[in-house]
């Protein structure tokens, strides 16, 4: 079971993001990741919010073993062709520790605030396939000509590529959502089966039979298709993570990355890898 940590990156600041992924890369944690988010949504209007690449950008420069991603980059945020040179330049600065996590946003304001169209959930469903499978054909380093319904690229090279090409997680928490990262993605992620989702019909438990299913239908080997779930490192988790690993692998998840949020509790933090990670 791999363990990470996603650093919320609302009401806090660089150097304490940087603490925590150092503490996190030496307890023993496997990744760090964080949200990509413009606004606070239904936070104090006034909280500052770190952006997405750039954090990771400087959080990949400061660590050296722990996976880097994005839990998860808003579809909507930046253009496929925009987002693809990001993580070829970032997966060089990090020697190739870089992973994608994308989803199609949830936040309207974000984009309508400055004038931009949010679309509705099928359309940003249909561009996150989109721009996944665009940003692969940009990272081979080759010459890409693409006609999507929404993204195109016309006889186009983007020089560097990505090496090696990162993994591309797709979150969503619905049966389309789903259905797309069995078809796109190397993995799903979604919210994990504790707490306010523990219900037998929760998004967990229902949409994990349509991924399954539709990786079946398409011929996609489940072994090597990664489930991951978010969760909050909280104090009930705090006290007993072996507990609640083993529970998570029962359920058949084979990542856990954990939300923390400032002001960040290092030594809490510390305690979990050393009872995960002795």
């Amino acid at each position: 079971m791999k363990v990470g940590i996603c650093i919320v990156p609302f009401g806090t600041t660089y150097r304490e993001c940087r603490e925590a992924a150092v503490a996190a890369e030496a307890s023993g944690f496997e990744s760090v990741w964080t949200w990509d988010h413009l606004l606070p949504g239904a936070n104090d209007e006034r909280m500052p919010v770190l952006d997405c690449w750039s954090l990771l950008a400087a959080l990949a420069e400061t660590t050296s073993t722990v996976k880097i991603g994005s839990l998860v980059a808003n579809v909507m945020n930046r253009p496929p062709d925009q987002l693809a040179k990001t993580l070829a330049t970032i997966q060089q600065v990090s020697g190739g520790r870089v992973e994608l996590g994308i989803g199609a946003g949830v936040w309207p304001k974000e984009h309508e605030g400055f004038g931009r169209r949010f679309p509705g959930g099928g359309e940003r469903v249909e561009r996150v396939g989109e721009a996944v499978e665009l940003m692969r054909l940009l990272w081979s380093g080759e010459r890409v000509n693409y006609k999507g319904k929404h993204y195109i690229a016309d006889d186009v090279q983007s020089a560097p590529g990505a090496d090696p090409m990162p993994p591309v997680m797709v979150a969503g928490l619905g049966p389309k959502s789903a259905r797309n990262a069995a078809r796109v993605g190397d993995g799903w992620n979604c919210v994990g089966p504790r707490g306010w989702d523990s219900k037998p019909d929760g998004i967990f438990g229902r949409l994990k039979p349509i991924v399954l299913e539709e990786l079946s239908r398409l011929g996609r080997d489940r072994e090597s298709f990664e489930i991951s779930i978010s969760d909050e490192l909280d104090d009930e988790l705090a006290a007993d993570p072996r507990g609640y690993v083993g529970r998570m692998e029962e359920e058949g998840i084979n990542r856990v990355i954990l939300d923390v949020y400032p002001p960040f509790d290092l030594e809490g933090l510390r305690g979990v890898g050393r009872a995960l990670y002795g």
